[in-house]
C-alpha cells in the first residue's frame, strides 16, 4: 500500500496520517455507535491501527541506517512503555471511576467501558489534530544526538 501510494506522490506522512484517520473513525463507531451490531468492525479497526507502523520506517528515513536501531528503539520505549501500559492503567481507572464490576469476575457494564472508549478516542481525535497541525511529523526539527 505504501509503495503505490508512494508512486502516486504521497509521502509516509500523508498514509500514516490517513491511516491513523480511517483508525479513529472505526474507533468512534465502536465507541458511540455499539459495535456488538458490527462484527466486522474490530478487524477493521485492527487492519487500519496497523498502519501507525509506518512510523517506524520515517524514523529510519530520517536518521539514517546508523542511528535507526536507537531512534525505533526509543520509539519503542515510548509507545510501549508509556503509551500502551499506560493507556491500559487508565482505561482501568475509568471503569473504576465510572462504576463498580457487576459481577466477581470484574465484568463492567456497557456504559463503563463506553465512558472509558470515549476518553481514548477524543486523545486519539486530539493526537490526530496535534499531527496535522505541526505539519505532520516533524523529525526534521529534532536534533540528533
Amino acid at each position: 500500500i505504501v509503495a503505490g501510494a508512494r508512486a502516486k506522490g504521497f509521502g509516509l506522512e500523508q498514509v500514516l496520517g490517513l491511516a491513523a484517520l480511517m483508525a479513529l473513525l472505526v474507533l468512534v463507531v465502536i465507541t458511540f455507535g455499539g459495535a456488538s451490531d458490527l462484527p466486522w468492525i474490530w478487524p477493521l479497526y485492527g487492519l487500519f491501527a496497523t498502519g501507525t507502523q509506518m512510523t517506524y520506517a520515517r524514523l529510519a528515513e530520517r536518521f539514517g541506517a546508523e542511528k535507526a536501531g536507537r531512534a525505533n528503539g526509543v520509539a519503542n520505549v515510548v509507545l510501549f512503555g508509556v503509551g500502551s501500559f499506560g493507556i491500559q492503567y487508565l482505561l482501568g481507572v475509568a471503569l473504576d471511576f465510572w462504576d463498580q464490576p457487576v459481577s466477581s469476575d470484574a465484568i463492567y457494564s456497557a456504559q463503563a467501558y463506553s465512558f472509558a472508549f470515549g476518553i481514548i478516542t477524543i486523545l486519539f481525535a486530539l493526537a490526530w489534530f496535534w499531527f496535522f497541525i505541526k505539519g505532520g511529523m516533524a523529525f526534521d526539527k529534532v536534533t540528533e544526538a
